[in-house]
């Protein structure tokens, strides 16, 4: 395993052992303000753009989503917007993606296949991390908890339509992302991350 990608392992798993320790929303807060300094010192500024796409997604869901995020501990709102769930989902997104980086430098797949190998470990991820979240760490969404979660692993306790979102989201994501690397850059058929 290289060094940045250990790194990157580590910054990830650091921020998951911090989240039932510390205020989650200053957690969230300070990986994703620290997140863009790492890429430009780890010699990745390209991948900006990937974490900047992510966090357009999670402003647009977030901001659809609407007054449906309300946690039991306190998270800034910026009118109905939910500042934590905003980060949760930018920062999410943008670490799968810096992992998946070093995934696309080994194998150079076609685009189904780089999908796939994205597809499956985010909802094994999305998952996990709901599942530990709801039951362990208490982080329970007051709007929905009422909803019944999905069945495999009793996590995303939400509205059909809302957990469609949540499975869809890293795939579209992904989609974009590989959309954008593709004809945004000028570099035709590039697969690794740019």
């Amino acid at each position: 395993m290289d060094r940045i990608l250990t790194m990157d392992i580590v910054a990830a798993a650091a921020v998951m052992v911090l989240l039932p320790l510390l205020d989650p929303f200053a957690v969230v807060l300070s990986a994703h303000l620290l997140l863009y300094p790492y890429l430009h010192f780890t010699g990745r500024k390209r991948l900006i753009r990937m974490v900047l796409i992510g966090t357009a997604f999670a402003l647009v869901w977030v901001a659809i989503a609407g007054d449906i995020y309300q946690y039991a501990f306190t998270s800034p709102m910026i009118g109905t917007f939910n500042t934590f769930a905003f980060l949760a989902w930018s920062l999410g997104l943008a670490y799968l993606g810096v992992i998946m980086t070093h995934a696309e430098k080994r194998w150079r797949l076609p685009f189904r296949m780089r999908l796939l190998l994205f597809t499956l470990p985010y909802w094994l991820l999305l998952m996990t991390l709901e599942t530990i979240a709801y039951h362990v760490w208490g982080y329970q969404n007051l709007p929905t908890g009422s909803y019944p979660g999905l069945p495999v692993c009793d996590c995303i306790h939400a509205p059909r339509w809302m957990q469609a979102v949540y499975l869809s989201m890293g795939p579209v994501f992904y989609t974009a992302w590989s959309y954008a690397r593709k004809n945004l850059t000028g570099r035709r058929g590039r697969t690794a991350a740019g």
